[in-house]
């Protein structure tokens, strides 16, 4: 069961992006259902929440050693984020080596001052402390994994009651990115309880495992129901202010990646392949909404004033940017790191 999340994990990135990427065109595409699909995308962020806890429970897992962790993950995550970052504040007259530094930081998440400058660093400020945090957390999993994963259930659900308690007693309608976060961070443990179960071969036997993948199944009807719910009754500030806008997604979440990963097996190989390589810079794609998303309307103009055709234009022109971002990056840390290694050579000859 597990090995269809392991096997299909950049697919899964794949179809967890293109969900976020048509959720941020924000556009009328003409059919309620289709409409109602599209505004549910914004739940793949819960799917890379999920799939790095996933992820990161075995890699931490096989090399316990935080230092090579914390560089391994930071030479992943900050140099494309520092290129976008640096693009978006010369793109929004922001440009200061100050402010800079401060997104860089991901201060000015933690320590908000202009809370709409700083929403393109919510992701990377969210999952950097999560795997700051990584090696505290692991001391406790690997001796109760269980009621460890319960333990961030409660911290997150009383972080929420906090945040709903101040932003509509102290400070009624306003809204911080904070729920952004702690919204998530279920979902973010679940996959590396998910991960420690693949791991351990659980659940052991065949009854155990088709009941577990109808648990599964039963709470990705549950989640989608309540979210249905709650989209037809409520509008979509209230449902963020409050958080219902992403609990559902801890029922959906594991259940989407199961189900999705077994579809994906069922494709031709090249449909998978095509996904797998999506999933390989999802990370920029998901940065550069904030770059590429600001030209909207000139990618409406360009499609002849066809919204639904720009949109996609649009999004197209952000995978395409994305891939050209993640090999640029690649080469100049390649090349950097070459240099580098020269460079220690060098010290080391005129030492000898």
């Amino acid at each position: 069961m597990w090995n269809l999340i392991t096997r299909n994990r950049a697919a899964l990135m794949a179809l967890a992006i293109l969900g976020v990427l048509l959720t941020h065109t924000n556009n009328n595409y003409g059919c309620f259902a289709l409409n109602r699909l599209i505004v549910m995308g914004y739940g793949g962020v819960d799917v890379f929440f999920f799939l790095s806890g996933f992820g990161l429970y075995f890699s931490y897992s096989k090399k316990p050693q935080p230092l090579a962790f914390y560089r391994k993950r930071l030479l992943r995550i900050y140099p494309a984020f520092l290129a976008v970052l640096a693009i978006y504040l010369t793109q929004k007259h922001l440009w200061s080596w100050p402010f800079f530094l401060e997104m860089a930081s991901t201060v000015g998440f933690w320590l908000p001052i202009r809370f709409h400058c700083t929403y393109l660093a919510w992701f990377v400020s969210a999952i950097l402390l999560l795997y700051a945090l990584t090696p505290l957390y692991w001391q406790a999993f690997r001796l109760w994994p269980a009621a460890s994963t319960l333990a961030t259930f409660a911290l997150s659900g009383i972080l929420c009651a906090l945040f709903v308690w101040t932003f509509t007693v102290l400070y009624p309608g306003y809204f911080h990115g904070y729920m952004l976060f702690i919204a998530r961070i279920p979902v973010f443990y679940l996959g590396f309880f998910a991960g420690y179960c693949h791991a351990h071969d659980l659940p052991h036997t065949r009854p155990a495992r088709r009941w577990t993948a109808a648990v599964m199944a039963l709470a990705f009807v549950v989640g989608f129901a309540a979210l249905q719910y709650g989209l037809n009754h409520y509008s979509w500030k209230e449902l963020r202010l409050c958080g219902m806008l992403f609990y559902p997604y801890l029922l959906m979440t594991p259940g989407f990646c199961v189900g999705m990963g077994w579809m994906v097996s069922k494709l031709p190989q090249a449909i998978g392949r095509t996904l797998g390589w999506l999933g390989g810079f999802t990370l920029e794609a998901y940065l550069l909404i904030s770059v590429i998303y600001t030209y909207k309307a000139q990618f409406v103009r360009l499609a002849g004033g066809n919204s639904s055709l720009g949109c996609m234009l649009m999004v197209l022109a952000t995978l395409t940017a994305a891939w050209l971002l993640h090999h640029v990056v690649g080469f100049g840390m390649a090349w950097l790191s070459q240099g580098t290694k020269r460079l220690a050579r060098r010290c080391r000859h005129e030492r000898g």
